[in-house]
Parts: C-alpha cells; structure tokens; sequence
C-alpha cells in the first residue's frame, strides 16, 4: 500500500508540477475545476439532468403557480375549496406515496406526477365543478409523487458527479439544489409577469388558462430529455469504459511508475508486487477514487434499503423534543404560503395590478433566496429567520392597523381594504416584505429538518405533512371568505408561536450556528 501511493505521489509530481497542488485540485476544488462553461450541460450526465429537471419544474409551476393565484379570485368558492381538496389530498398521501416512488424510476415518476398538474390547469378552462375538484384530488396524489422523485433524482445527480471525480460525499448537494431552486423560484416572476400582461391586452380568462396549461404541457415534456445514468448502466462496460477516457494519463502514469521501481526499496517493491498482482485494477486509480468509491457504493446500497417512507418511524418524531419544536414552525411555514397565494392576491381587485404584485413578491423571493442562502453560512440561520419573522409581522400588522384604526371602521374590516385599490403602491411594497420573509423561511426549514432530525424519509415526509396540513385549512378558510382581520391576527399568532420554540432551544440555536469550513 506504501508503494502504491509513493508511486501516485511521485507520477503526479512529474505530471503536475506538484503533489499538493494536484491534490487540492482532485480533494478540494475538483468541481470547481471541471465547471469551466455552459458546455457542461452538454457533457455532462448529471449536469445535463439536473438542469433539464429544474427547466420543468419551472415550466411547470410558471404555470400551476398562477393559476394557485387566480383561484381564489374567481367568483364562487370553487377555486379555494379545489386547493384545500388538494393539498388535503397531498397531507396523507406523503406518506404511502414515497413507497410507491421506490417501485419506479426518478424520471417516470416526475412525469406522471406532473402531468396531473396539467389535468388541474386543464380543468380551470371550462370550470365544471365535479371536474375540477376530481383533478384537485388526483393532483394531490401526483403532487407527492413529483416532490418526492425530485428530491431522489437532484440527490442522485450529486452522488453521480462525486463518484466520477472522487468528491467527497454531498460535497456538490448544495450546487444541485442551488441550481434547481434558481430556475424554481423565478418561476413566480415569469409566471405572474406573463398573466399581468395577458390581463393587460384584455385577453379573455379561458384563453389565459389555455396558454398556461399548454405551458404546463411543455414541462411534462421536458422530463423525456432526461439520459440514462452511468450508473444504470452494465457496471463492467461502465468500468471499461471509465479506463478507455483515461488510457492516455494512465499509460503515462504507468511508464512514470516503471522508472521510479529503483526508487522503492525491498519491502515496498515487495508489497507493490502482492498489490498488482492481488488487485490489478486498483493499482491504476486515482488516489481520490481508491477513498471515495467505495464509500459512495455502501451508502449507495443502504439507500436501496431504505426507499419508502417508515409510518410507525414517523408518527414516533412526533413524541421527541426537536419535532416538536419544528412543527410550530412548519405551520407557520404553509400557513404564510396560503396567505401569499391565497388571501393576499384575493384583495386585489384588477387582475393586471394583482399578478404585477405578485410577480414583484417572485422576484424579490428569488433575489432574497441566494442572499439568504449564502447570508446563513455566514451569520447562522437564526439572524435570517429573525429578517424572515419581522417582514411578515409587519405585514400582518400594516393589514390590521389600516383595516381597524385608520379607517376606523370596524365592523366593516373586511371591506375596507378595497378603500387601498386605488393606490396599489401599497400592495406592491407589501408583496417585497411578502417576498422577503418567504425567502427567509424556504432557505431556513429544509436546512433545520436536516440537521436536528436528519435526512431520512420520515423526516421529510413530516415536514410536508404539517406544512400541507396547514396550507389546507389556510385555503380552505379564504374559500369560506373568513373575516380578514381573524385571518390577519391567526397568521400574526401562529408567527409568534413559531418563532418562540426556535429562540428558546438550545439545540437550535446550536445547528443555526454559522458552519466553518475545515480543510482535511
């Protein structure tokens, strides 16, 4: 073994200049090195899917996205009662469906779950209200189907590009998910912008859905673009074929190798011999390969195992301290989002000013998505959540005090907020805060789930299912037209309740910490 890495350190220095510098090439900066342009996406494997991924989901919800929007909106109660269907729907189908992903493949799985998103966008074209709330139903049930399958197939693309360049485990996760959350999140703008201008030529309401589901359509096809693995294919041709791009480097590396022999005394050209002849193959890897492999497979093969989504394991999270301090949390988490795409967009009354202000709210939610995201490894969580709960509180408060003291007209609360349509500066300024505090609170509650209770199934799968619980009772009371000033003080009260449990733990405050990068 001696004689195996002498001779990988002396080859690389002849090659390289220097063994340092090619080790913190390889350990360290690997795929910083590789991603040198837009050509990657065309080279690489995962690179290619991940990006086509995060091209779909955003065509997708550019589509479902506004039409969530506009549903509340419409005349009647059919558009909220169709969301609190669904997500009533998606509440308990996250936690069989995740089983039922295990059976098939990452890709099918995104395609079948996201053409029940375009089953919903269809049936808003010609409401029929049995229709309608059948596809809000079956949607429920794809919804699962799709958030599950991506968070496997990004997760794989991460693995895919580690083991082909010896990356340490998860190192390239935080790439992956920032890409496909960059495209995801723009989503709102594109969207919201696009029906702003489509209200604004005056187009007709079932012209508007026909365009957004032909959208919708375009993004169920983006997922056929999605190639094979290297990893789906035969291992040995995979191997061979892995030797054959590199025949060049490792022929030279091999005559190095031969001329350093004299070098190694007996003991080490001893145990070089057993090591060729022992394990051939082993003896023309990297260095990086030899320690990252076979770390990768193992895991790999638990994974397998683990597919799926444990009831009994996680009804048993609800009874340990750290989920109980996440679920207050969680609950604000979809409360907020009904708020934002339910009861805040309802107050508008033009359609043009409506989704102009919510495509400001996407805009400054992917602007504020990044800064936070990068914000947090440097400040801790805490400092960004505490952003997050002062933007939201203030909107909460704003409603309230124009809707009861300065108008002065109580009874009548609900109302007066159509006394602001004809300054809808105000709505504007109100979707940034809105912005801000959504930004705040995605990039926070993914990375508090993983790191207090860890990255199984049943974790997650918790976590949809508080937030889609509330997000359900959050639609369906803006589908009941409940009093906007009870609506306003929930939403303040639950914030509090939320933030609370999170300042006063001391393990949170512990993993909120800033996290220092140590070099191996």
């Amino acid at each position: 073994m001696l004689a195996t890495v002498y001779r990988y350190i002396t080859t690389t220095e002849l090659l390289h200049g220097s063994f340092n510098d090619n080790f913190d090439v390889n350990m360290n900066n690997g795929a910083e090195h590789q991603r040198g342009g837009i050509g990657r996406f065309l080279t690489e494997t995962a690179e290619w899917n991940a990006l086509i991924c995060s091209i779909a989901f955003f065509l997708i919800f550019t589509a479902f996205g506004t039409v969530q929007n506009y549903a509340t909106s419409l005349p009647g109660n059919d558009g909220a009662i169709s969301l609190a269907i669904l997500y009533l729907v998606l509440t308990f189908s996250n936690i069989f469906i995740p089983a039922v992903a295990g059976c098939i493949s990452p890709r099918w799985a995104m395609f079948l779950g996201s053409a029940t998103y375009a089953l919903y966008v269809a049936a808003n074209i010609h409401e029929i209200t049995f229709v309608l709330y059948t596809a809000a139903a079956i949607m429920g049930l794809g919804a699962a189907l799709l958030w599950v399958a991506q968070g496997s197939f990004i997760t794989q693309c991460s693995n895919e590009y580690e083991i082909k360049y010896g990356l340490p485990k998860n190192s390239q996760l935080g790439y992956y998910n920032g890409l496909f959350w960059a495209w995801m999140v723009a989503n709102q703008a594109a969207g919201n912008g696009l029906a702003a201008l489509l209200f604004y030529l005056k187009i007709e309401v079932w012209i508007v859905y026909v365009v957004f589901t032909s959208i919708n359509v375009g993004g169920v096809c983006v997922f056929l673009l999605i190639r094979p693995f290297d990893s789906d294919q035969p291992q040995q041709p995979q191997r061979n074929e892995s030797v054959q791009s590199h025949s060049d480097y490792r022929k030279i590396e091999g005559n190095m190798a031969v001329q350093h022999n004299d070098m190694l005394n007996e003991q080490d050209m001893s145990a070089n011999k057993e090591q060729q002849n022992g394990d051939h193959k082993n003896t023309k890897t990297t260095l990086s390969e030899i320690e990252t492999i076979p770390f990768h497979a193992d895991d790999s093969e638990e994974d397998n195992d683990k597919k799926g989504v444990n009831v009994l394991g996680m009804i048993k999270l609800w009874c340990t301290k750290r989920q109980l301090i996440l679920i207050p949390f969680t609950l604000y988490s979809g409360i907020s989002q009904a708020f934002e795409y339910g009861n805040f967009p309802a107050q508008i009354n033009d359609d043009f000013h409506k989704f102009a202000a919510l495509a400001i709210f996407g805009v400054v939610d992917a602007i504020c998505s990044k800064v936070f995201g990068d914000l947090s490894d440097k400040i801790g969580r805490l400092p960004v959540l505490t952003i997050a709960f002062i933007a939201h509180g203030t909107v909460y408060v704003y409603f309230f005090l124009y809707s009861t003291w300065i108008e002065g007209d109580e009874t009548e609360s609900a109302k007066d907020i159509d006394k602001m349509q004809h300054d809808v500066w105000d709505f504007f300024i109100v979707a940034v805060f809105l912005g801000i505090g959504d930004a705040g609170f995605n990039t926070q509650l993914y990375a508090l789930y993983g790191s207090l209770l860890g990255e199984s199934s049943e974790v997650f799968a918790n976590l949809k299912f508080w937030q889609s619980v509330s997000m359900t009772w959050g639609f369906l009371s803006s589908g009941i037209h409940e009093n906007w000033n009870v609506v306003l003080i929930s939403c303040f009260s639950l914030l509090v309740f939320a933030a609370l449990p999170l300042y006063c733990s001391k393990d949170v405050r512990q993993i909120a910490r800033p996290q220092r990068n140590e070099l191996l």
